[in-house]
């Protein structure tokens, strides 16, 4: 069943021979799936097939490289349609191989357009628009063709669907010299063995479930566990499938990892959801459609106009995620254009041009054989150009409030685009890097470049921005974009790496950002004036792009794959991320003072003190009087330490209050005054909180011992002390937590740095256990104490300490902030490259990672002065960093699945359910339930 094999390893099975006009999408995905159709055993591919942009290098002897894959070709591929049918390379590929190998081993895909063989003739039918002139009268019998018209108007090439697999059957089996069928036998069994696995466990459970049905109570038991091992299979299966999707498919990915917790909440299918949603920071959203997208434009505004494969326009407007459809007829739309607010379109199918605006009727242009369109930046001027393919070239210019034609002009030269840089300039360019501006209203040149500016490499992607203004290309990894009204040498240059093999191209209209997709992923760089070009960003959640367009000038881009459209932003915050309206948090000075964070029980309010001593009051939902900026407390003077500085809490009423670190006197903040409620007396503190229940006010002083002060009566309770050091030398205990309950507080003595011995103290039996080894971060997860190591590793004991019940491994060097979010498993670390490590503590799993916003800041260690902070009634991670923004995270179970099923927008369907799991879903697939 394997492939004919030949020593010479510049050999091919097959060359490809089609339009890049027509089947620039298709051919490459054909390609890569008829390699891979029915592998054998390990092998990486089945079939080696040569096409132009996959197999060539830049090189100036184009037909010569051409000739040389021809000659090492056993078979030639053609795809015939009508583009394919004018084009004159495919034209020079046909004669070379009827002049130079058998015209029996050629294989016709017809991918558009009509065939027909004419018996009488012993010839291709005079009325077949998809044959080229090279193969009429050249062929002794009909030759061999498949229909691929149809697998070519499928969203996708998926190998699992019939139709594709059929189509790839018909031409892998000439080539390896063997039966369709005993092609097709192979795939499937490569296809089950892969999927073997994966249900085996599910098939065995199940089996073991029948077994037990009648086996008595024993039975019973063994059923249910057979039961809930199948359950767990199958969100496992859910949740792996998931993340492994979530580069090429984002929302299907949110749906199954949805599902998959739903069905068995555990830490890997938790795991898999948080991964799904924190991934794809830049995908906004996506909007699946009813046919394949051909074509695709964006207004400055952000209203989205796709074209499809059956005649559709549609309009989409993502921040409601709603459509408007009209019709051109039946044939796929070529072109599409959009005034600057999205009001008025215009777009093309081949056979005719429409004039749209939504909620009217369309309205038609006269244009025989109508191309390129554009609409001006106002709406009120709509110019149409000739195909580029026809004989003779015009330019119309119509009115857009009437429809009727204004000005028609002839020109000598083929455009590929249109646009409008301002209401009153035409731009046309063509692929080559040739350009003309013409003004309205007498369409006079006012400028041209008729030299093609660009390399006449084979297969690299050219595009132009929408309005006109800059044309450029890419190659493999790097191209440049060049203004068409600046000189050519102004070209500015972007990198997207080596190995990048792109297919789509589209330039922002100020030039300075560009998009590129090929080989199964999207790009976006800048453009700079150097051959190295600027930074880039890879996008992911959608896998191959094969439309791409900006909106405006802004940083926004959105895609089309088959029919999903996706917006993106790289601006935006990542999906989990709550706005916090801006809010900022104080500086802190050079010496790395820690920033403190107190969140009200409600999780609305944060009161901040930093590190300067400066007190801010925010309200985390943002409003006219968001932020309140506290004038703090007459500051207590110390000898040794200067002024006295504050720990921001909360009493159970919603009342803010300020404890002051010498002697932890109690204020009360109203507005942006403050009010004393306790009188200080006592040691200097490096930890200080008020009792959950508001009745107790806990500390730990720098001398290591803790103090009760019970507010009802402000009696100062008997201390539990721990290794006491000596009196007035300062700042001896640096780190320090007290529990919520105020039973325990737990504080390091270092030995240097950070790090030292770790004492827990128990108020209520009036003891204290010191816990083995260095630590340097310690925090409370309600009845376990976490101790964090050197080495970067956290320790879940339980209280007072004396009990290791779980070690979760660090892979670097962890800050001193932490923090648990009540009511879930949920730690966030923070780490010193500024990212919060969310770790589960009853498994030990890490679900993920969370950015802090960064600002400039006098802090030395910025991530040992941020402040890191749970809140149990939101299910929220909150964290302050000095001198930058609030950032608020939501990570509890209900948060998260509501997020997923929000940003896929629909619901799973029950076919998808199948196509992973392999058995029938359960009846309610709903995301949102």
């Amino acid at each position: 069943m394997n492939p004919p094999r030949t020593s010479e390893p510049g050999r091919y099975h097959a060359f490809i021979s089609y339009s890049h006009h027509g089947d620039k999408t298709f051919a490459p995905a054909f390609q890569q799936r008829l390699e891979a159709f029915a592998r054998h055993g390990r092998e990486m591919r089945a079939l080696r097939v040569f096409r132009d942009d996959a197999n060539m290098s830049a090189n100036p002897d184009l037909w010569g490289g051409i000739q040389d894959a021809l000659a090492s070709s056993d078979w030639l591929i053609l795809f015939a349609s009508p583009d394919a049918a004018e084009s004159p390379w495919v034209g020079k590929e046909i004669k070379w191989w009827l002049e130079n190998r058998s015209p029996e081993r050629i294989l016709i895909g017809v991918t558009s357009g009509h065939l027909a063989w004419d018996v009488g003739t012993g010839d291709f039918h005079a009325d077949s628009t998809a044959v080229h002139q090279a193969l009429r009268g050249a062929l002794r019998a009909e030759p061999r063709w498949i229909d691929l018209r149809g697998v070519r108007a499928l969203p996708q090439l998926d190998l699992h669907d019939p139709r594709v697999q059929e189509a790839l059957a018909e031409f892998s089996a000439p080539l390896r010299g063997v039966d369709k069928d005993e092609v097709i036998g192979e795939h499937h069994r490569r296809r089950q063995r892969e999927r073997r696995r994966a249900r085996n466990v599910i098939v065995l459970l199940s089996v073991l479930l029948l077994i037990a049905v009648g086996a008595g109570v024993v039975a019973f038991v063994q059923g249910q566990l057979a039961a809930e091992q199948a359950r767990t299979a199958s969100a496992r299966l859910l949740a792996s499938t998931a993340v492994s999707e979530a580069p090429v498919n984002a929302t299907r990915a949110a749906l199954l990892a949805a599902e998959g917790y739903r069905l068995n909440p555990d830490s890997q299918t938790r795991s898999a959801l948080f991964q799904v949603l924190n991934g794809n920071p830049d995908l906004v959203r996506q909007r699946t459609l009813a046919a394949p997208v051909t074509s695709l434009v964006a207004s400055a505004s952000g209203v989205v106009y796709a074209g499809t494969t059956d005649g559709r326009l549609i309009r989409w407007d993502p921040s409601s995620n709603a459509t408007t459809e009209t019709r051109l007829g039946e044939s796929p739309i070529t072109d599409i254009a959009t005034d600057d607010d999205g009001s008025v379109v215009a777009a093309d199918d081949g056979r005719g041009a429409v004039l749209w605006r939504p909620g009217t009727e369309p309205k038609k242009l006269d244009h025989p054989t109508p191309g390129p369109v554009a609409v001006s930046p106002d709406g009120a001027t709509v110019v149409v150009l000739t195909d580029p393919f026809s004989d003779v070239q015009r330019l119309d210019v119509f009115e857009a409030s009437t429809g009727q034609r204004t000005t028609q002009v002839e020109s000598d030269h083929a455009w590929d685009k249109v646009g409008f840089p301002d209401p009153h300039t035409i731009a046309l360019v063509s692929e080559a890097g040739s350009w003309q501006r013409l003004r309205l209203p007498d369409l006079q040149v006012i400028h041209r470049q008729d030299e093609g500016v660009f390399p006449r490499t084979w297969g690299e992607p050219r595009a132009t921005s929408e309005d006109g203004s800059f044309t450029g290309y890419v190659g493999y990894g790097s191209g440049d974009v060049i203004s068409t009204i600046d000189p050519p040498d102004t070209a500015t240059g972007f990198e997207f790496g080596s190995g990048f093999s792109p297919a789509a191209l589209a330039i922002r209209g100020d030039g300075k950002k560009v998009a590129a997709s090929g080989g199964g992923r999207l790009f976006l760089a800048d453009t700079i004036a150097t051959p190295e070009g600027g930074a880039s960003l890879e996008l992911t959640g959608t896998g191959d792009a094969e439309q791409l367009a900006f909106i405006g000038e802004s940083n926004r881009l959105v895609s089309a794959r088959g029919t999903t459209l996706s917006l993106w932003d790289p601006d935006q915050l990542s999906r989990m991320r709550l706005d916090a309206g801006n809010l900022t948090v104080p500086d802190t000075p050079r010496s790395s003072k820690q920033t403190r964070m107190a969140v009200s029980p409600d999780g609305r309010r944060a009161l901040i003190v930093g590190g300067r001593g400066d007190i801010v009051l925010h309200d985390l939902r943002g409003g006219p009087e968001a932020s309140v900026t506290v004038t703090p407390p007459p500051a207590f003077p110390d000898p040794v330490r200067g002024s006295s500085t504050f720990f921001p809490d909360w009493i159970p009423d919603g009342t803010p209050v300020l404890i002051e670190n010498l002697g932890s006197a109690l204020y009360a903040v109203r507005g942006n005054h403050t009010e004393l409620l306790v009188e200080g007396q006592g040691a200097y503190d490096v930890a200080a909180r008020l009792t959950a229940n508001g009745e107790r006010l806990t500390s730990v002083s720098e001398h290591g011992s803790m103090g009760n002060l019970r507010l009802s009566d402000k009696l100062y309770l008997d201390k539990v002390y721990g290794n006491v050091v000596q009196e007035y030398d300062p700042e001896e205990v640096r780190v320090a937590a007290i529990s919520p309950g105020g039973r325990y507080a737990a504080w390091i003595t270092p030995d240097e740095d950070w790090s030292g011995q770790l004492t827990v103290a128990d108020s209520e039996q009036r003891r204290t256990v010191t816990v083995p080894g260095q630590a340097d971060s310690v925090d409370f997860a309600g009845d376990r104490l976490l101790v964090g190591r050197p080495d970067g590793s956290l320790e879940v004991r339980d209280l007072p300490g004396t009990q290791l019940m779980r070690t979760i491994p660090g892979d670097t060097e962890f800050a001193i902030p932490m923090a648990w979010v009540p009511g879930t498993p949920f730690v966030g670390r923070l780490r010193n490259d500024g990212t919060v490590v969310v770790v589960d503590i009853d498994t030990g799993a890490t679900l993920g990672e969370l950015d802090v916003p960064v600002g400039s800041t006098f802090a030395n260690d910025r991530w040992y002065a941020t402040a890191l902070v749970g809140v149990g009634e939101t299910g929220e991670l909150i964290a302050a960093s000095p001198n930058s923004t609030v950032a608020r995270w939501a990570i509890n179970d209900r948060a998260l699945l509501d997020l997923a099923c929000r940003f896929a927008g629909r619901d799973l369907d029950a076919s998808e359910w199948r196509e992973v799991v392999g058995i029938d879903p359960p009846g309610d697939l709903r995301c949102h339930r």
